[in-house]
């Protein structure tokens, strides 16, 4: 079959089958070339770049739901593990966890005052580290369940320290 009756059968204007048939070989050749490029073209157009940008979207989304998953099982593995170990609520001395807690991390020489009333605990610091008292306000949380209540935090003039006065209860 050649493209001589092929485009016959086609609906084809016969101005255009007139011009085919007295087109020379290598005339009809270039036009087959033509035609094949632009087909291709509007193949990579059509189908191959959507495609290849859609493929690269669902890449980073692979990535970051990944990212995402990986979090919420961590954060399961944690609720977990709280679970399985509830928190103990310890009913000792409220004063003297609060002091422990301070000596074991150092800071017991920079509380200036402490103070114990209606089962709360207020302690003061003349000038604190903020990543250090951060620090101890999640041990005092996480080892004996004691946790601020209110807070009054001063910036020195000495950059990342404060003055601080806090009231702890359980």
């Amino acid at each position: 079959m050649t493209i001589g009756t092929v485009l016959s059968r086609l609906p084809l204007p016969p101005a255009l089958v007139r011009v085919w048939d007295g087109a020379s070989a290598r005339e009809r050749s270039l036009v087959g070339f033509g035609v094949i490029v632009v087909l291709l073209t509007m193949l990579w157009v059509i189908v191959w770049q959507p495609m290849m940008t859609d493929t690269e979207r669902l890449v980073r989304e692979r990535t970051r739901n990944s990212a995402v998953l990986q979090a919420a099982r961590a954060d399961a593995e944690e609720l977990a593990g709280l679970q399985r170990s509830p928190a103990s609520t310890r009913n000792g001395d409220a004063r003297a966890a609060i002091e422990r807690v301070l000596a074991e991390r150092g800071l017991r020489p920079m509380l200036t005052s402490v103070e114990v009333q209606d089962g709360r605990v207020r302690a003061t610091f003349a000038t604190i580290r903020f990543d250090a008292l951060v620090g101890a306000l999640d041990m005092l949380a996480k080892n004996e369940g004691i946790f601020p209540v209110e807070m009054t935090l001063t910036p020195r003039v000495e950059p990342g320290t404060l003055r601080a006065e806090l009231t702890l209860a359980r």
